[in-house]
């Protein structure tokens, strides 16, 4: 489990932090409206190689849809992060 929270936060880092350090954050609500946005977007929108370059949000839509179709896939209740 820490390896994935691990994951998760050197990826918000790369992908967040670094990517919107030349504007400084000034405002803290501010910084977490975008972090909010691109977390959402991260899940449902860009494709993650780990997923065969699918969002989180549409492999756990797959998952749900073979769970319901008898397949060995247990359904997810959260997409997955890492």
């Amino acid at each position: 489990m820490n390896s994935c929270a691990e994951r998760f936060n050197r990826t918000i880092q790369e992908q967040f932090v670094d990517y919107h350090e030349d504007q400084p954050f000034h405002d803290l609500t501010d910084f977490n409206r975008k972090l909010a946005n691109w977390l959402l977007d991260c899940n449902t929108v860009l494709p993650h190689h780990s997923l065969g370059l699918r969002s989180p949000a549409t492999s756990s839509s797959t998952i749900n849809q073979s769970a319901k179709g008898g397949g060995l896939i247990q359904k997810r209740s959260k997409p997955l992060i890492c």
